[in-house]
């Protein structure tokens, strides 16, 4: 006799998901103990800016929770990284090497790097994250480190798929060094024109008293310049005019007006972050007229007297190459000065001099334009 065991529809049930269950156990255990066989993937953040490893550590560990990685800290706060990126990521690899790492992370003036060390030689990830100025004490702010955080998660993920992300590591490397002669190349001048250094347009208002040993000394007036700078070499034009002075005598009163009108020739010698001090010659006419207002005498006579100086101008840049604040001390030789004095029936009687050496102060505010002469 055969036995054959025979099945209600509720045992061939039972049956049905009992062989469910085992099957769905055994492909669970399969995959856990494919994970649990494989080791983490091992991640390595070289630290250079000492106040802010803490805070972006914190942020990485916490992006990478839900990963099977193992994130160590390498310190590297009082050794700096090469400047070139070619020379960093060597530097990196090496460090990565050490550490068993497939994936390095560092900051790099305003951009997280990346390194996939896997497979090699290896590809490079580099992404500008900084959003503005570090704070006070040298550490990124908080948007930063968040932005940080993400890209370094994403390099992670890529590097645990086996995905490929960034550019190959030689490409990364070729990339920087044709780009780093364009960076230092100068903005391309206007057509026609070199790139080299080039005239800049300069106009100068200010303040000026002068010492001459005529009445209401010093006389005050105001002083204007235009001209051109040129590197240190500083040409322009000068005209300083001078407010009318009224005088009065017993016998009469009478005006003088003065202007002085010449040209200059300027050396920057010294210059200190924002600071800077140049010497000058000068050259031109000094021209004086008096006029009467009462007395025995009407006729208005004017006098023109050729002169030459030195000075000395200090320039302090309010917003550098734009706008200066200058202030500057003068001393004038004036040939043949002349007198005023009061001329009567009885003859001439001077009563003032006009001084042969004539010293001089100035203060304003100088405008550059941009360079195109």
């Amino acid at each position: 006799m055969v036995f054959r065991p025979s099945f209600t529809r509720w045992q061939r049930r039972d049956f049905a998901g009992v062989v469910g269950f085992a099957l769905t156990t055994a492909a669970c255990l399969l995959v856990t103990g494919d994970a649990l066989a494989k080791p983490p993937l091992r991640v390595i953040y070289v630290c250079t800016e000492d106040a802010s490893c803490e805070s972006f550590a914190a942020r990485l560990k916490g992006q990478t929770s839900d990963l099977n990685v193992k994130v160590v800290r390498v310190s590297r706060a009082h050794e700096a990284l090469p400047e070139p990126l070619e020379e960093a990521v060597a530097k990196v690899d090496q460090i990565a090497a050490a550490q068993d790492a497939e994936v390095a992370l560092w900051w790099r003036a305003h951009d997280l790097v990346a390194l996939l060390r896997r497979p090699p030689p290896g590809r490079v990830l580099v992404r500008r994250v900084r959003s503005g100025k570090p704070l006070h004490n040298g550490a990124l702010g908080t948007a930063d480190l968040e932005s940080g955080s993400l890209i370094s998660r994403t390099a992670i993920v890529a590097a645990l798929n086996g995905t490929q992300l960034g550019v190959p590591r030689q490409a990364a490397l070729h990339e920087q060094r044709a780009a780093a002669p364009a960076a230092a190349l100068p903005a391309a001048a206007p057509p026609g024109q070199s790139a080299s250094a080039r005239w800049q347009g300069a106009v100068a208002l200010g303040g000026n008293a002068m010492w001459d040993g005529l009445p209401s000394d010093p006389s005050v007036g105001l002083e204007a310049r235009v001209g051109a700078k040129y590197k240190r070499l500083r040409l322009g034009l000068l005209w300083v005019e001078r407010r009318t002075v009224e005088i009065s005598v017993p016998q009469a009163r009478g005006s003088i007006a003065s202007r002085q009108v010449g040209a200059v020739v300027g050396l920057d010698v010294f210059q200190l972050l924002k600071l800077n001090a140049g010497v000058e010659a000068r050259g031109g006419w000094v021209w004086a007229q008096v006029a009467p207002l009462s007395g025995p005498f009407e006729e208005k006579v004017g006098f023109t007297r050729k002169f030459v100086g030195i000075a000395i101008h200090l320039r302090y840049a309010l917003m550098p190459g734009r706008l200066s604040a200058w202030a500057g001390g003068a001393v004038d030789w004036v040939e043949e000065p002349f007198t005023v004095g009061l001329r009567s029936p009885q003859g001439y009687q001077a009563m003032w001099y006009m001084s042969a050496v004539q010293p001089a102060l100035a203060v304003g505010l100088e405008v550059l334009f941009p360079q195109y002469l």
